[in-house]
Order: C-alpha cells, then structure tokens, then sequence
C-alpha cells in the first residue's frame, strides 16, 4: 500500500508540473507542435485518413454534434458557400 501511495503521490506531481509547465512555455509548445505538424505533414494525413475509413460512425457523430453546437458557423459558412457558387454563374 505505501508503495502504491508513492506512486500515486509522484504521477500527480508530475501532473502538477506538466500543467505548470504548460502554462508558462504556451509559445514554445505551438511553436514545437508547428514544427512536428510541418515535418510530418504526410504522416499525419495518412493516419487521420485511415482513421476517417476506420470509424465512420464516429466521424459522422462527431460532426453532428459539431453543427448541433455550432449552429452558426456552420450557417454562416453555408451562406458564404451559397455566395461563392453564384458568383461561379
């Protein structure tokens, strides 16, 4: 049991360090992410195409709840596409 307490004791102050650290270097954690995103660009394309052929369900379910909760961007957008198509005519 006093094994298991340290243990649980050291995750949640690496916990509360993670979380300190992350508020205070947010410019070097996008700036990081930008770069990882920007060098595996293709990788990460594949794997969310892959995971969209896998679970569709979820994607679909996803978005719904996305336009139930965004009602207007998701008009505002459709307006703008509406706009865009007429300008094509």
């Amino acid at each position: 049991m006093d094994d298991e307490q340290l243990k649980k004791e050291k995750k949640e102050r690496k916990r509360a360090a993670d979380k300190k650290y992350r508020e205070n270097n947010k410019e070097k954690i996008k700036a990081t992410n930008k770069a990882y995103r920007e060098k595996n660009r293709d990788k990460i394309n594949e794997k969310a195409a892959q995971y969209k052929k896998d679970y569709p369900e979820r994607i679909k379910a996803y978005n719904k709840k996305y336009r139930e909760n965004n009602k207007d961007k998701v008009k505002a957008s459709k307006k703008a596409y509406r706009e865009k198509l007429k300008k094509k005519m």
